[in-house]
């Protein structure tokens, strides 16, 4: 019987406790076993974490805007 390799491998883990590594074939078992091209998962990955990257650098940008506008109302406030 075919049973999801990912699934079993994730119990595996959960049972021997190894770090990262067996921890991301495990994502990858769980990618394939959704029915995804094992071969565009590194390409997925990277699209996400590019997406990723653009919103954290989004999120900065808006902090850096609102440091420079808080800098410019108190150098104000201290020159009355």
């Amino acid at each position: 019987m075919l049973v999801n390799v990912g699934q079993t491998l994730c119990q595996y883990v959960q049972l021997v406790r190894y770090d990262g590594i067996m921890l991301h074939y495990c994502v990858v078992c769980r990618y394939i076993d959704e029915g995804k091209n094992p071969q565009l998962y590194t390409k997925d990955c990277m699209e996400k974490a590019l997406a990723k990257n653009e919103a954290v650098k989004g999120k900065i940008d808006v902090l850096k805007v609102g440091m420079r506008h808080n800098i410019k109302i108190n150098v104000h406030i201290i020159n009355r």
